[in-house]
Order: structure tokens, then sequence, then C-alpha cells
């Protein structure tokens, strides 16, 4: 997916441009809404399966 892409560009700070084309924000701020939603029990299953990271999930 393209949020693949955009963790690409979070990697180097020359490609940061890139990644806020792609989500409006710096990659520093969109690690900060992760961090706030990702306790959000959408992210999670009572089945007892381990689930992806959030960054995952998204995609």
């Amino acid at each position: 997916g393209s949020l693949h892409l955009a963790w690409e560009y979070a990697q180097f700070p020359s490609d940061h441009h890139c990644f806020i084309n792609m989500l409006h924000v710096p990659p520093e701020d969109f690690q900060v809404i992760l961090s706030l939603i990702e306790d959000y029990p959408v992210f999670f299953n009572s089945s007892g399966n381990a689930q992806e990271v959030i960054e995952v999930q998204l995609e």
C-alpha cells in the first residue's frame, strides 16, 4: 500500500517532503498520532491471535 511507501520516505530526512505530501503531516507528528490511537480497541482482537503493529494494520 501507499502507507508502506510513506514509511520509506520517513526513513530519510531528505525524503520527508514526500511523506508530508502523502499524509499532510511530518513523520514526527504522524508518530504522535499513532501513539495516541494505538491502544484503541479496534486495533485488538479477542481471539487470542497476535495482531500486527498499528503501522502494519493501517496499510
